[in-house]
């Protein structure tokens, strides 16, 4: 069974050593990966570099940077990014997905589907 890795950007937060202690003692095999990226760019090499499974980003990282998780989804469409809220307990999960439409229930689907 492969090990799933999860990618987190390094940040001084509470929220982020919150997040890192969580995936460490969950019993479960995560190998947590750490980047250091200080922007966009740095962030897409270390993806590229390091091919997590997940990357888990601050919420405060998305609104600093508002063009990151678009970016983030057209360079790396088959990896998911967990955006985590820093002032509720929600994880928004974004996924790349292109689909061609052939015929109208195709929509349907697209928003029904997981």
């Amino acid at each position: 069974m492969n090990i799933p890795s999860v990618l987190i950007i390094k940040k001084n937060s509470i929220l982020n050593q919150a997040m890192r202690s969580i995936l460490h003692s969950s019993g479960s095999k995560i190998n947590v990966l750490n980047s250091t990226a200080i922007d966009l760019q740095h962030l897409i090499a270390d993806i590229g570099n390091l091919d997590p499974d997940v990357v888990l980003i601050e919420e405060s990282m998305t609104i600093e940077n508002s063009e990151m998780l678009p970016r983030l989804l057209m360079v790396f469409p088959n990896k998911r990014l967990i955006v985590v809220s820093n002032d509720s307990n929600w994880l928004h999960i974004y996924r790349k997905n292109d689909m061609l439409m052939t015929r109208p229930s195709d929509l349907l689907s697209s928003i029904t589907s997981d």
